[in-house]
């Protein structure tokens, strides 16, 4: 399940996956209100993608609060 990142709506399709050896990026849409947005699947011991989730979420975080949105807590 993947929630959108705009309405947080939890019905998402996805549309396409391409896949690398090491990642899987799928391009998804919003059932709800039509937003596209793509996610990376990927290992978790490599450190360039846990660096990157860390400041995705913390990005996020800061966004929510800016725009009064809750987020989820990990």
């Amino acid at each position: 399940m993947m929630f959108c990142p705009k309405c947080l709506c939890e019905k998402t399709i996805v549309n396409k996956t391409i896949k690398t050896p090491n990642t899987n990026e799928r391009y998804r849409q919003c059932l709800e209100c039509k937003y596209t947005f793509i996610t990376i699947e990927a290992i978790r011991t490599d450190r360039y993608w846990l660096e990157y989730a860390e400041y995705t979420l913390d990005s996020n975080k800061k966004e929510d609060k800016r725009q009064g949105k809750f987020s989820f807590e990990q």
